[in-house]
């Protein structure tokens, strides 16, 4: 009798183990990790049913953060690789963006028609910023492995020393339209600076990187930027690395910033909730001008700067980005990452017809 109560006990555990994770998943609400999109029960039909529940359950289940935690970690504790295929682990502790790696290896190059396009619509894009009064700039924020390539594993090699961004600078150059060479600028930068550019457990630059940024831009327009190199900095755990958290989920681990010893000047006008806000507005009594700018992810540490700069600024992740209120800013910039070069054939930019 004994022996069959424990065969019962033992049953009803192994199912137990097994039914879990489904039962968590029903009464847990997960959420994605890092970028990935997340499945969702309001996204089924009877026609997906089978395809969509599939994926949501295996992103849904309970424990799910878990399991990817122990398994990223064993094999990058054992043989310092991603369990993550959006991840790409370095050397020294440095990961890296595995979406960018077609600009590092000279793979899936944009043609030279492609290229042309591009320029030519940032061309017409300049000339109607210019013709509402306003000055104009584009810049692009290089690949973090472009600026720190020496920490990419050894299986990624550089093979390409003109890609889309060098091809589209030099396209710029031939058109007139005004531009910022970032990756210049960050490369130089990097050789006499005593402290990093960009977060090593995530995929864009810190805070100081985006400070050497912000004044190349600035130096292109009639615009001042504020001199920080006066100012004192620390250096502080404080980051969460996007790149760590899609490798290790349940991590706790913060990355380094650069915190400046100042405070900002600005105030916002929009109904702020974060940094990855589609829009934000802002004001500055104490500023100057007016400035429109269009960013991505990379903005998010660049806007404080301009913000703290200019009377009255917008800075926009909305796509396509919409340029007839051009005429109301007196700077306009478009600032795009490295990888997304082609993006702007999908979205090019709006604005109003020329009479």
């Amino acid at each position: 009798m004994k022996k069959k109560i424990l065969k019962t006990v033992y049953t009803v555990l192994f199912f137990l183990a097994f039914a879990l994770p489904g039962i968590l998943s029903l009464v847990q609400k997960k959420e994605s990790i890092g970028n990935e999109h997340k499945a969702e029960l309001s996204d089924m039909n009877y026609l997906n049913f089978t395809e969509k529940f599939d994926a949501y359950f295996s992103e849904s289940f309970g424990l799910r953060n878990v399991f990817v935690e122990w398994n990223n970690r064993l094999r990058y504790g054992l043989f310092k690789e991603s369990g993550e295929k959006s991840v790409i682990a370095g050397k020294d502790g440095w990961l890296f963006y595995e979406s960018a790696l077609h600009d590092f290896n000279g793979e899936d190059m944009l043609s030279d028609g492609e290229i042309d396009e591009i320029a030519d619509m940032l061309k017409d894009t300049q000339d109607y910023v210019e013709s509402s009064g306003a000055e104009f700039v584009f810049v692009i924020a290089p690949n973090k492995m472009e600026i720190y390539g020496e920490y990419m594993p050894y299986y990624c090699v550089e093979n390409t020393e003109d890609g889309n961004y060098e091809r589209l600078m030099a396209a710029l150059d031939e058109r007139g339209v005004r531009h910022t060479d970032l990756k210049a600028v960050l490369k130089d930068a990097k050789e006499v600076s005593d402290n990093l550019l960009y977060h090593k457990l995530d995929s864009h630059w810190n805070n100081l990187g985006a400070y050497t940024a912000y004044s190349a831009i600035m130096e292109q327009t009639g615009f001042e930027a504020a001199d920080y190199s006066g100012i004192g900095y620390t250096v502080r755990n404080i980051f969460d690395g996007d790149l760590y958290g899609m490798l290790f989920p349940g991590g706790n681990k913060k990355d380094e910033q650069i915190v400046f010893d100042t405070e900002d000047k600005f105030y916002y006008t929009s109904n702020f909730r974060g940094s990855d806000d589609l829009l934000i507005s802002t004001a500055n009594d104490a500023g100057s001008g007016s400035v429109l700018m269009f960013r991505d992810s990379f903005g998010n540490a660049l806007y404080p700067f301009a913000a703290n700069d200019f009377e009255k600024a917008q800075f926009s992740r909305a796509l396509p980005y919409n340029l007839t209120d051009a005429k109301a800013y007196d700077l306009v910039i478009i600032e795009i990452v490295e990888r997304n070069i082609g993006n702007l054939l999908e979205y090019p930019p709006v604005f109003e017809a020329a009479e």
